[in-house]
């Protein structure tokens, strides 16, 4: 197992607090790329805050972020995704080479970018309602015919589901421009994740949203029928965008709800996020999803089996041991959950390798051990 080495995929996750949990992770699959995720996360995060101009693309973003981590490079003049970068092209300026020689050291192959956003408006949504309640669509109804928000009765006066349809793809029509931006820098692939299913209980989501979004709900807004009828038209609405921007649709919700709430166990301590174990379902739908894009190829990718609950692995990017703790499909599949580090580090070449002794010994977690196993 030693000499097993995997080349991969880089996936950027950037958005509010739901994007952090799939920092430092890679997935594995027989015969498929691995995808190495690493976050960028944009603290109060809002759909509807992104600049609606082409040209203006939400500066915390683009400057900030792509640009001190150097997935894109600025000349002054243009911005430009660093793996499409051509060190040898003529016409470049001496900035562009420079990062354009950067990334040929990489090696990152086609990089992913995966937005992460929508609880903060939903938040500010169910805030400024016209009513206390809204209709699902045809289609949502049937998905979740047995759902409560489904079974219970409708109050008078709710808002139509294509009313509300309407403002939601009003209030996220910047998340298409944010798409149209990233492609015309250089990103070809590009995914948009569900917003998670909400807290199941009433008072604890109106306490949470109170002191993480600074958004204070009456009552009759805190019900759980209304939560989840609204984000499920955020999520149709996100899935819009995806089919009209040719971008990509994650949609974790099959794997973490029961009876279309969101199930116990996947719920965060912090009774905000989803627990670490409901992430993997989470990054499990992600790569089903780009798999379907990048097709199957196990003739060119190293045998993932190699790799078991209990191993200690290197990725470059990170440089410290990562114990291996989860393998989905009888071992033909792994998450690999490595240490925090330092964000300022640069993105290096993409390789999942088996660790030495010594690489083990210098994380002081050599003893620990794995229990988990595929749900």
């Amino acid at each position: 197992m030693a000499d097993t080495v995997l080349s991969a995929l880089p996936v950027h996750v950037v958005g509010d607090s739901t994007a952090v949990p799939y920092d430092n992770r890679v997935f594995v699959r027989d015969g498929m790329p691995p995808f190495a995720f690493r976050s960028f996360y944009i603290g109060g995060a809002r759909v509807a805050r992104v600049g609606v101009a082409l040209d203006t693309f939400a500066p915390s973003l683009l400057d900030d972020v792509f640009v001190a981590a150097q997935l894109v490079v600025d000349d002054g003049r243009d911005r430009t995704a660093t793996h499409r970068l051509s060190a040898s092209d003529p016409a470049g300026t001496d900035i562009a080479r420079h990062w354009a020689l950067l990334s040929a050291l990489r090696e990152p192959g086609e990089p992913w970018i995966l937005l992460s956003y929508g609880i903060f408006d939903i938040c500010d949504l169910l805030a400024t309602l016209d009513g206390d309640d809204v209709e699902l669509s045809p289609s949502a109804r049937e998905r979740w015919r047995s759902a409560p928000y489904c079974v219970e009765p409708q109050r008078a006066g709710a808002t139509p589901w294509a009313s509300l349809r309407h403002r939601i793809w009003w209030e996220f029509r910047a998340l298409r421009t944010l798409v149209v931006r990233l492609r015309s820098i250089g990103f070809a692939r590009i995914a948009i994740a569900a917003v998670q299913p909400p807290h199941p209980d009433d008072v604890t989501f109106a306490a949470t949203v109170s002191l993480a979004c600074n958004v204070k709900l009456p009552p009759a807004r805190r019900t759980l029928s209304l939560r989840y009828k609204v984000v499920i038209t955020a999520n149709e609405v996100l899935a819009a965008i995806c089919e009209h921007e040719d971008a990509h649709f994650v949609d974790a919700w099959p794997a973490l709800t029961d009876n279309g709430v969101l199930r116990s166990e996947y719920v965060h301590p912090d009774q905000f996020h989803i627990a670490d174990a409901g992430v993997r379902h989470a990054i499990a739908a992600f790569a089903e999803r780009a798999y379907e894009v990048h097709g199957r190829d196990a003739a060119s990718t190293p045998d993932a089996k190699a790799f078991a609950p209990g191993d200690w692995v290197v990725h470059d990017t990170i440089r410290d041991a990562a114990l291996v703790t989860r393998v989905v499909d009888g071992g033909a599949s792994v998450i690999v959950e490595r240490p925090t580090y330092n964000l300022t580090d640069r993105w290096k070449t993409n390789r999942l390798r088996a660790a030495t002794a010594d690489e083990v010994a210098a994380t002081g977690a050599g003893t620990r051990e794995t229990t988990e196993t595929a749900p």
